[in-house]
């Protein structure tokens, strides 16, 4: 991996944490009970909300989990599983090769035939 990619990785573990913590505090949840409904200890957790590259893609699933917030990881993740919205219809995803241009994220389209997918739009 390039010095490049380790800066924006790193960079991306950051955002993602401090995200992951103002969202634990925002439901009103203290960095001890966060951390025993995910089934970790509080220093996990704090290297989770410090966005440490050591941190298991597990354990980040768990706290994104117990926030609620899970479904973009599943939306990325997938090729055949689209979180259902209850505004949205579900169908597959696709990669983007088969469907737009490269490196478009896919989902469902509102109000149209299960299945359709359309870009997510920046």
């Amino acid at each position: 991996m390039s010095a490049d990619h380790s800066v924006l990785n790193r960079h991306l573990l950051l955002q993602l944490g401090e995200r992951l913590r103002a969202l634990r505090i925002a439901r009103g949840m203290t960095a001890l009970e966060m951390a025993a409904k995910v089934g970790v200890s509080r220093m996990t957790l704090r290297a989770v909300e410090s966005g440490d590259p050591r941190t298991s893609i597990g354990i980040y699933l768990s706290v994104m989990t117990v926030l609620g917030v899970n479904q973009e990881i599943a939306m990325l993740a997938g090729d055949t599983f689209a979180p259902c919205h209850t505004r949205v219809r579900c169908g597959p995803l696709t990669a983007a090769a088969d469907a737009g241009e490269a490196g478009d994220i896919h989902r469902p389209r509102q109000a149209s035939a299960p299945g359709s997918l359309e870009p997510l739009s920046a």
